[in-house]
């Protein structure tokens, strides 16, 4: 039996237990802010930002970066975009999303299993907020609900929070397309009956230039100017005869 010493913190002698660890191998990340070990009891990843950047899920030997490169590269989209889903990176994930055709969501939606929905919908949420890319993220929320959506109403405590948020983002993003819309239907107004306008006073002002040039009188001075003429040109003549 241990003896144990009462105010003994450490020694043989102490009544706190310490748990043998067994490291394997560690690493630093290049700035130093985390690091990494494997131990007796697996991967353990340490490090000072407030947001995991790493949180791999069932993750295999052939789950790598580079295969997800070669995925892309040969067109497996589906196959990419799971693994991207089980390293849970998030510049992955959207270099993957992104490099799928539109012609091919109806599909990959389609195969990809139910366990990644939740996964494709949070990120799709967070991508409503700030992408340009509105119609290629509602087409995936389309065939989502189209294709998943009994399982996603089985589901709807689990995925409720992440239903809100892409709810929430594309009302906001209604919203602010509205008022740009509006903008622009009142501008285009504008411009139109403005050249309603030039087309309606153009005419008018040939016709005024017409009159103008048609209500020329001819006055007595031109007459008196004629007559003048008239009888130098006779008085002329006299002398020459």
């Amino acid at each position: 039996k241990k003896m144990i010493l009462p105010g003994v913190q450490e020694g043989i002698f102490s009544s706190v237990e310490r748990q043998t660890f067994h490291a394997r191998c560690i690493q630093f990340s290049p700035n130093a802010r985390s690091w990494a070990v494997i131990a007796n009891e697996g991967l353990h990843i340490f490090s000072l930002n407030d947001s995991a950047t790493f949180d791999p899920i069932n993750l295999g030997q052939d789950v790598t970066p580079s295969n997800i490169e070669l995925n892309l590269k040969n067109e497996n989209y589906l196959n990419a975009l799971i693994m991207s889903f089980k390293l849970n990176s998030e510049d992955l994930i959207f270099k993957c999303f992104y490099s799928i055709p539109a012609s091919n969501i109806t599909l990959i939606v389609n195969q990809i299993p139910f366990f990644y929905i939740k996964q494709l919908l949070l990120f799709i949420s967070k991508e409503m907020e700030k992408s340009p890319h509105l119609e290629f993220n509602l087409s995936w929320c389309i065939n989502i609900l189209r294709t998943h959506g009994l399982s996603l109403k089985e589901s709807r405590e689990l995925l409720m929070p992440i239903l809100r948020l892409l709810q929430k983002n594309i009302s906001a993003m209604r919203n602010d397309l509205t008022k740009v819309c509006n903008e622009n239907k009142f501008n285009l107004a504008f411009m139109l009956d403005m050249i309603n306008v030039k087309r309606l006073t153009l005419p008018l002002n040939n016709k005024r230039k017409n009159s103008q040039i048609e209500s020329i009188e001819i006055t007595e001075d031109d007459f008196l100017i004629d007559d003048n003429n008239n009888n130098n040109n006779n008085n002329n003549n006299n002398n020459n005869n």
